[in-house]
């Protein structure tokens, strides 16, 4: 394959990769089924420290993060979300009204949101 389609492939694949963070499993079962749905891969982690090494493997061009991964360590949990956020946009799955770690996202939505709604933002995030 010439290089220029290599890297073309390469930044499809980004584009289409989506990192689901949260300890609720049936969260991410849901959060799976919409969003491969709509043609995203999307790669699943149970904990933020278990997702440190995914980021950089998968390079996913958005990380959702339920707020239910983030309640155990705030501090250490800041560590993460700003390092993910370097790295490619955080939207924040909540069930909270004013979440703590907001000013680590770029985008905040509720956990009970429509499927058209969230693959709004989403498709919002990539323009």
């Amino acid at each position: 394959m010439p290089a220029e389609n290599w890297n073309a492939a390469c930044t499809l694949n980004r584009v289409r990769n989506i990192l689901a963070i949260s300890p609720d499993e049936s969260f991410l079962r849901a959060l799976r089924w919409c969003l491969e749905g709509a043609g995203y891969v999307v790669l699943l982690s149970n904990s933020l420290e278990d997702s440190f090494l995914e980021v950089d493997q998968s390079q996913p061009f958005l990380v959702i993060v339920d707020t239910e991964a983030i309640k155990k360590n705030s501090c250490e949990c800041e560590k993460f979300l700003g390092w993910f956020h370097r790295r490619s946009p955080i939207l924040l799955m909540t069930g909270d009204t004013s979440p703590a770690v907001k000013s680590h996202c770029d985008y905040c939505l509720p956990k009970n949101c429509s499927t058209v709604q969230l693959l709004s933002c989403i498709k919002d995030l990539r323009r």
